[in-house]
């Protein structure tokens, strides 16, 4: 089949989720013989950029005077002209700000997958703002010209239905976001020392918990002066230089900036455990690549949280609302024995190796790609 997915964060650029999940399924599926090209607009380039990596076909379309309405323009016009040169058959984009919402009607499949659109997780977060009409406008549109609906968790499926008054006719598959998974990565070394190392990644911001997460830390940091919060991902709203100005210096906090897959995977395999404290998450990453190496997490109950973590057994579950359920989690894991810890991590390790490995859920979505063009659903 050949495949073009809409993206404006493909790694190595500067990406979140969605930018993560669309390497992972565009790899994984030119290893299974598929044809795949990538197309977005991204900042800072200054021409338009083709490059193949991993069998994967990248065009990448700069910014006509740093103008996100001529970039919208720009990408429809691309995507329009590589369906006539190529034909896709299965074209995906996320909900996120409805960016095929005027694309001319194309000859083939439309895929429009839930990664959580603005309007979303607008509604999570109780933020309202004169935008909120135009994005839901946008999103609503993009929605409506897909041929199959995909959601990354049943609950951003159900809230995406209800915000967009989708009909209870149009299905909507539920497939989970999946991550590599090193099948012969070894237990964790728990060698008894004072240290305690505690490690945050992701974007800083308040809708990922980073705020609770400062403010259970400082409580923590208190009672155990030798443990390191390090902090891996990108500040561009200037969050934790606020906070700091804020509060001073807070002890024991390192702060890495961006860091590659590689240097994350080093970064975690030091650390002892991961807390990733969100208000809103449709189906996150970031807590399944921690536990695919065997660390274990503090992660929210709220909203897809118990998707992911359905038993205390598998790792711990708070609610960002009451930083103090950090500090407790924290505190109850250190003090475990190592064969506790041990217990912990593997299970969490055995459960994103038997129900969240990106090679299975290829397959799946494969399946559900299979469905689509031949009109079995």
């Amino acid at each position: 089949m050949k495949f073009c997915f809409v993206c404006n964060e493909y790694p190595p650029f500067v990406n979140g989720g969605i930018g993560t999940f669309t390497k992972e399924i565009a790899e994984s599926l030119v290893r299974e013989g598929h044809s795949v090209t990538v197309v977005g607009f991204y900042n800072n380039l200054k021409e338009d950029a083709f490059e193949v990596i991993n069998g994967v076909e990248l065009q990448m379309l700069k910014k006509p005077f740093q103008s996100y309405l001529l970039a919208r323009t720009r990408l429809l016009y691309k995507i329009k002209k590589l369906h006539d040169q190529k034909v896709f058959d299965i074209l995906e984009c996320q909900d996120n700000s409805g960016l095929i919402t005027f694309l001319p009607k194309l000859d083939c499949k439309i895929i429009v997958r839930f990664h959580g659109s603005i309007t979303y997780f607008n509604d999570e977060m109780k933020q309202r703002s004169f935008k909120d009409y135009a994005w839901k406008f946008l999103e609503a549109k993009t929605i409506a010209k897909a041929d199959q609906l995909v959601s990354v968790s049943d609950y951003t499926a159900e809230r995406t239905r209800a915000l967009f008054s989708i009909p209870q006719r149009r299905s909507i598959y539920t497939i989970y976001n999946g991550v590599v998974v090193d099948k012969d990565l070894v237990e964790r070394d728990y060698t008894e020392n004072s240290s305690f190392n505690v490690v945050f990644s992701g974007s800083i911001l308040r809708k990922k918990g980073f705020f609770s997460l400062i403010n259970s830390w400082d409580s923590f940091n208190s009672e155990y002066p030798g443990a390191v919060l390090h902090i891996a991902g990108k500040d561009n709203q200037g969050v934790l230089e606020r906070i700091l100005e804020r509060n001073g210096l807070i002890k024991g906090l390192k702060y890495h900036g961006i860091l590659d897959k590689n240097s994350l995977n080093e970064l975690y395999d030091k650390c002892d455990i991961a807390v990733f404290p969100s208000f809103s998450e449709a189906f996150a990453l970031a807590p399944m690549e921690a536990m695919a190496r065997r660390l274990p997490v503090i992660y929210s109950k709220l909203s897809s949280g118990k998707e992911l973590i359905p038993e205390h057994k598998y790792g711990y579950l708070i609610d960002p609302n009451f930083p103090e359920q950090i500090t407790t989690c924290l505190r109850e894991y250190k003090a475990l024995s190592i064969s506790e810890k041990k217990k912990i991590a593997n299970n969490s390790y055995d459960l994103i190796k038997n129900k969240f490995d990106v090679s299975a859920l290829t397959k799946v979505n494969i399946e559900m790609y299979n469905k689509v063009i031949y009109g079995e659903n």
